[in-house]
């Protein structure tokens, strides 16, 4: 912090303390603050006599004031003091921000000289408003005055130097100068002091790589320049030969020849910066068949001689677009107008091969997350989650070739901002469109397409209602599983029953009512030798599906599922607490169920294994539904003498009287009653153990 400005505020600091001394009737603060000005004038040197001027004064008719003056009215004379300075401050607050609205007004329509004029007027009203040090910063920024902008965040920091704003608009400052390392520590430091803010402090973290990539790219350009290269002088050719041919009229079949060559000759970053630093752009789009495509009064291109124009264009943006954010922002930037209709052509032409091509610019766009908020800027997130609609709508029309996946890959990117998923869901369309997909798809990279999409969808809180409303993802998800025995990979299982899981939490209204058709298809998947992960899930929408015993499933195959995850693998208790319920409501009823999984478990001995397991990982939840289960079985008298001589009625009795979930308590005391219900010898073991009270407390609960 600058020494000067560092004194002034404890100054500031001070006085404020004494002021506030003398409003509480502290006389003492008097004394202190004609301590202060002493000192002040002593370090000043003023160089008068303080004892001639007090007599002048005294002498002056004029003045009458009082030989002393009482506590009273010295504390009034404060606090009218500081009410003026407040209504003071007051004043130049609300003029310094409506110059500060003006500026970010200016700002906003690209009028940064203006904008910055506003700021700097703001500032000489109130200096210590910090937003217009670190807006004024930002608009240097965009004039190129770097030095300055690194000054104005500079100060910033002596007002707050925690400003999250004065951290990034700094560090872009020292990158854009090429100084990337202390750029990094910058963002190093906003971190630290911005722990909330991990993703804005990332995103910029990526624009200082990108804008260091971008040097160094610039710097082999100049290389390759001064070297005349083979590969400058075959580029720098084929321009000044479209260039040459453009004053000439030539046919447009030279100009579509010259681009399509230039698509075939940038391969490297450096070739397509090359590009770009050789005035490429200008070149391509002044040319004439060009220009009568994307001038403001050319119709759409809707014949063939302006579709072979565009073919070649599309492919060249295409490839100077992918991975080189900043070919896309001086097109941008540049050429704005020609942008825009580039975009709109890009989804609206009507051959083939000239849309595929055009599909594959708007990949290299949105597949770039600096490009994409760029191009966000340019249009609206609105017009974005349109598009993103349309190309998953066209996928489903399209959901056998290949143009369906580069459609669903701009989807994904899309609807990977948060924006553009909100705007999509607010139609309701975009549900519609990935369930027609999912029921056209076979393609596996389609369906797997399809499903992640939907599940971006449903974990975006503006599009839940939506997403869980569309009867027709139900119903195409339930379809995919369906189809599992024909042969659908593990993986496309996996997400689905994911999907179908969130769907059924997310809406258990509509999962009642499909409850039939998803317990059909997932009777066919217990039968299915699966991955772990399918099991787990399964038994996650199997517990979700059996509160009616309508629909338990009481054959020896899901038992056998169970019992086996349960031997297996190490309790993961997110997945346990779901299939311990499948264990509760699958012993409840007696007869062939309880017996099928009595005989499977031989005695319920993985039971009370894992009654040991859950309760050695501390999930409650997965206790109480062992023990739960334990009370079915111990009915069955057979059952309940095998436990004797073992440990079960101390754990049980154990977890009746310390569990601090009364759920998991009550559970555990009715699987104690019918243990000692059903083998008297275990009242031994209870008065030897001192749970008499215990059970008796459990069963007057109960």
């Amino acid at each position: 912090m600058d020494p000067q400005l560092d004194r002034f505020l404890d100054e500031v600091d001070q006085v404020d303390s004494l002021i506030k001394e003398m409003a509480n009737g502290d006389m003492r603060a008097v004394q202190k603050a004609d301590e202060l000005i002493k000192e002040k004038e002593t370090k000043e040197n003023l160089g008068f006599n303080k004892t001639v001027i007090n007599k002048s004064s005294g002498s002056d008719p004029g003045f009458n004031a009082p030989a002393s003056q009482s506590q009273e009215e010295f504390m009034r004379m404060i606090a009218s003091d500081a009410k003026e300075r407040a209504r003071a401050r007051k004043t130049r607050k609300e003029k310094s921000d409506q110059l500060k609205t003006e500026g970010n007004r200016k700002f906003s329509e690209g009028r940064f000289e203006e904008a910055y004029k506003a700021y700097s007027e703001a500032m000489e009203v109130m200096k210590d408003n910090i937003p217009l040090w670190t807006n004024r910063a930002q608009t240097l920024i965009k004039l190129e005055r770097y030095e300055e902008a690194i000054a104005d965040c500079d100060f910033a920091f002596r007002i707050d130097e925690n400003s999250l704003k004065a951290h990034v608009h700094k560090a872009k400052a020292l990158a854009l100068l090429g100084r990337f390392g202390e750029a990094r520590q910058v963002l190093d430091g906003a971190l630290e002091r911005n722990a909330g803010s991990k993703r804005t402090v990332v995103e910029y973290h990526d624009l200082v790589d990108q804008l260091e990539k971008a040097r160094q790219m610039e710097c082999q350009a100049a290389l390759e320049r001064e070297g005349k290269s083979q590969s400058y002088q075959t580029v720098s050719g084929v321009l000044r030969a479209l260039s040459s041919h453009a004053a000439a009229d030539q046919p447009a079949m030279l100009y579509n020849g010259g681009i399509a060559c230039l698509s075939s000759l940038l391969h490297t970053p450096s070739e397509k910066t090359l590009f770009r630093t050789e005035k490429g752009f200008e070149v391509v789009l002044r040319t004439p068949p060009v220009q009568a495509i994307l001038s403001h009064s050319a119709p759409p291109p809707d014949n063939v001689a302006q579709q072979q124009t565009m073919l070649p264009l599309f492919r060249l943006l295409a490839i100077l677009c992918t991975d080189c954010f900043e070919n896309f922002q001086y097109l941008s930037l540049n050429f704005r107008s020609y942008t825009l209709k580039l975009l709109d052509l890009s989804f609206s032409v009507s051959d083939r091969d000239t849309y595929s091509a055009g599909l594959s610019l708007v990949r290299a766009i949105v597949a770039d997350k600096l490009s994409r908020r760029l191009c966000a800027n340019l249009v609206t997130w609105q017009y974005l989650a349109e598009k993103g609609c349309s190309v998953v709508s066209d996928a489903a029309a399209a959901a056998a070739s290949r143009t369906s996946t580069v459609q669903l890959a701009i989807a994904e990117d899309l609807l990977s901002e948060k924006a553009v998923r909100a705007a999509a869901c607010v139609s309701s369309r975009l549900p519609a469109h990935l369930a027609g997909l999912l029921a056209c798809g076979r393609r596996q990279e389609v369906v797997m397409k399809g499903l992640t999409l939907a599940d971006q969808l449903l974990k975006e809180p503006a599009c839940v209602d939506a997403v869980a409303a569309s009867r027709g993802l139900w119903h195409s998800i339930i379809a995919i599983l369906g189809r599992s025995e024909e042969g659908d990979s593990d993986a496309t299982v996996e997400v689905s029953l994911g999907l179908l899981y969130n769907l059924m939490v997310t809406s258990r209204a509509v999962a009642s009512e499909l409850s039939g058709d998803i317990l059909g298809c997932v009777r066919r998947l217990i039968a299915v030798q699966c991955s772990l992960v399918v099991d787990e899930r399964l038994f996650r929408v199997l517990a979700l599906l059996l509160p009616s015993e309508a629909a338990v499933d009481s054959s020896l195959q899901l038992y056998s599922k169970l019992l086996a995850y349960h031997r297996e693998h190490p309790p993961n208790m997110h997945v346990v607490r779901h299939s311990t319920r499948l264990l509760a409501l699958l012993t409840k009823t007696p007869g062939g169920g309880r017996e099928q999984y009595l005989a499977a478990d031989e005695g319920a001995a993985s039971l009370c294994a894992l009654l040991a397991r859950c309760e050695q990982a501390g999930c409650s939840v997965s206790t109480g539904n062992v023990c739960l289960a334990l009370s079915h079985v111990l009915e069955e008298k057979p059952v309940a003498r095998r436990q004797y001589r073992t440990d079960l009625c101390r754990r049980l009795l154990s977890i009746a009287s310390n569990s601090s979930s009364e759920q998991v308590r009550g559970n555990a005391g009715v699987a104690l009653s019918r243990l000692v219900r059903s083998d008297p010898r275990q009242m031994d073991t209870l008065r030897w153990l001192d749970g008499i009270n215990i059970l008796h407390h459990c069963v007057n609960f109960l």
